[in-house]
């Protein structure tokens, strides 16, 4: 049986400070059947230098202009070739040389029960400290009440674009989230335990309190575009700590809301940054 291809899509906007970095990761990857393609969004420092000059990793590139990550990628699938998809930021970086061989060979037994799987991805913070590992059990209701899958962990079958078409661009911080919700609303995903496939830096968009409450208000959104039922205990939850989070921050600033973050963390048992 020949080996599935692997696409990998990346898509940057001056991200000259980790690009390499994310590059290298690719490039070292022992399995052979593999392609990446990359998007930069007309990057004004020194993205386009490091690009050029990484020109034999890469199977196609483009700069221009963008409408943000999701209209990047969705500029990007059209010359994606391979049957397993999965999507990298300049940020990220593959956490072996073994992240894709290891993810085809489970990949192989996935198809057709499956067009979504995932590993565990490292979380690092502005030190570069594991603070934790992301990726958790299949577990449908905890997903259709909250994001609970890393998009650094994801592989995503390239029948779902056929099916589902592209990203939703209305969606600008959780775009991946209402894609999957396409398929896992009454699907499952399988989840590989011994495959941990990227590290992640925390500080995206998503990491300030305004952009916290904007993120969860677009899961909200994506809930009611698909009619997912239940009662999202956990979602509300979510909302009520950003809330409280950004109140901090309004009232004693950024640094003394992130310490009171780290307190409640370390009270329920998660991880503190």
């Amino acid at each position: 049986m020949p080996e599935p291809l692997m696409s990998v899509v990346l898509a940057t906007f001056n991200a000259g400070k980790t690009l390499q970095r994310c590059l290298d990761s690719f490039r070292a990857q022992d399995y052979p059947a593999k392609e990446l393609i990359l998007k930069d969004g007309g990057s004004s420092d020194n993205t386009l230098d490091i690009i050029r000059s990484n020109k034999d990793t890469l199977t196609y590139w483009e700069s221009a202009p963008d409408g943000g990550i999701y209209n990047a990628w969705n500029k990007a699938l059209p010359h994606v070739k391979g049957e397993w998809v999965y999507f990298i930021g300049a940020d990220d970086y593959f956490l072996t040389p073994g992240v894709l061989s290891s993810a085809a060979t489970l990949l192989r037994s996935a198809f057709p029960a499956y067009r979504v799987a995932y590993g565990r991805v490292d979380v690092v913070n502005a030190e570069g400290r594991v603070f934790m590992t992301a990726g958790d059990p299949w577990d449908r209701m905890k997903f259709l009440q909250f994001s609970s899958i890393p998009h650094q962990g994801v592989f995503q079958h390239k029948s779902l674009f056929a099916e589902y078409g592209l990203f939703d661009e209305t969606f600008r911080i959780t775009g991946d989230h209402e894609f999957l919700l396409r398929e896992l609303k009454d699907k499952n995903a399988v989840f590989f335990p011994s495959l941990k496939v990227a590290v992640m830096s925390y500080g995206g968009v998503s990491s300030s309190p305004a952009n916290s409450i904007r993120a969860l208000q677009e899961i909200y959104r994506a809930r009611r575009k698909h009619k997912a039922g239940g009662f999202p205990k956990l979602l509300y939850l979510a909302f009520f700590r950003a809330y409280v989070w950004k109140l901090i921050a309004c009232v004693f600033g950024r640094a003394i809301a992130d310490k009171a973050a780290n307190i409640y963390r370390k009270a329920v048992g998660r991880a503190v940054i």
